[in-house]
C-alpha cells in the first residue's frame, strides 16, 4: 500500500514536471519566433530601404540626362540582388535564385 502511494505520488510529480518542462519550451518557443520575425522584418525593410534610395538616385539620374550613371546605378543593383540571391540557404531560395539568374 506504501508503495502504491510513493508511486502515485512519483507519477504525479512525473507529470506535472513534464507538464511544467512542456509550457517552458512552448514560451521559449514562442520567445524565439519573435526574436526571430523582427530580425527578418528588419533585414527585409533594410534591403527595401537600401533598395529605394538606389532606385530615386536611378531616377534623378535619368530625369537629369546621366545615362550613364543611371546605367552604373542599375548594374551595381542587380550585382548586389544577384549576391543575395547566390549566398541563400534555403533550398527555395536557391531555386528561386537558380532560375532568376539563368
Amino acid at each position: 500500500m506504501k508503495f502504491l502511494k510513493y508511486a502515485a505520488l512519483g507519477v504525479a510529480l512525473l507529470i506535472s514536471g513534464m507538464y511544467g518542462w512542456y509550457l517552458m519550451a512552448t514560451e521559449i518557443n514562442r520567445h524565439s519566433d519573435l526574436a526571430a520575425t523582427v530580425v527578418i522584418e528588419d533585414t527585409l525593410s533594410s534591403s527595401a530601404a537600401y533598395d529605394l534610395e538606389q532606385l530615386r538616385k536611378i531616377g534623378l539620374s535619368i530625369r537629369e540626362n546621366k545615362l550613364e550613371l543611371a546605367s552604373e546605378l542599375v548594374q551595381t543593383l542587380i550585382e548586389n540582388k544577384e549576391w543575395q540571391l547566390k549566398a541563400c540557404v534555403t533550398r527555395q531560395c536557391e531555386n528561386l535564385g537558380y532560375n532568376r539568374i539563368k
